[in-house]
């Protein structure tokens, strides 16, 4: 099973042409949210990810409205968002968490990973906006970590597969572990996974 993975596009057109042909080659999509800059050309580029004709799930950046996100893709055939939700497919669970910043705690999202009914995370894709803190994905500049602590204990405890995150466009492209936890920030260019 291929995955494309993306995050922060902000909608520049070449990032989007390069996603449509990535996509060919894979079962489905994730975007870890910041796919406009500031809402602009939110409609079009959901639109656009659509008509790639593959499942695509997102969760919505800081750059997004999680409302607005939600009612667009309700209209669309192949663009789920799952913030705040574990969607089945495939075999795997992908679990969502959209929004955020650069608060080191979340009590919202661990409210949320409290109440999730899932016995095996091996088959667990965790997509938040946010990166987890102290890892290869938040660190800005050498020493300075601006990521999710409340992210990080979640991924620490429950060990899911992979943790698909974005927002740092300085760790764009990377790829590290944290205690045998597969974490990619795949940008905007995208990175194609095998599960």
């Amino acid at each position: 099973m291929k995955v494309l993975l993306c995050s922060d596009i902000h909608n520049p057109r070449k990032d989007l042409v390069l996603l449509r042909e990535k996509s060919e080659d894979v079962d489905f999509v994730v975007c870890a949210g910041d796919f406009t800059n500031w809402g602009s050309g939110l409609v079009s580029t959901l639109r656009e990810m659509n008509s790639w004709g593959k499942s695509v799930f997102v969760v919505h950046g800081n750059h997004e409205d999680e409302s607005e996100v939600r009612r667009v893709c309700k209209s669309l055939e192949n663009v789920v968002f799952f913030h705040r939700d574990v969607v089945d497919f495939n075999g795997f669970q992908l679990v969502g968490w959209g929004g955020g910043g650069f608060s080191l705690q979340d009590k919202d999202f661990e409210r949320f990973v409290s109440g999730l009914n899932i016995s095996d995370f091996s088959r667990v894709i965790l997509v938040t906006h946010a990166p987890p803190f102290e890892t290869c994905l938040d660190e800005i500049q050498k020493g300075v970590f601006v990521g999710n602590d409340s992210i990080k204990r979640f991924v620490l405890s429950s060990k899911p597969l992979v943790v698909v995150s974005g927002h740092i466009h300085e760790t764009s492209g990377l790829v590290c572990n944290l205690d045998g936890v597969l974490l990619i920030n795949p940008g905007p260019e995208g990175v194609i996974v095998e599960l």
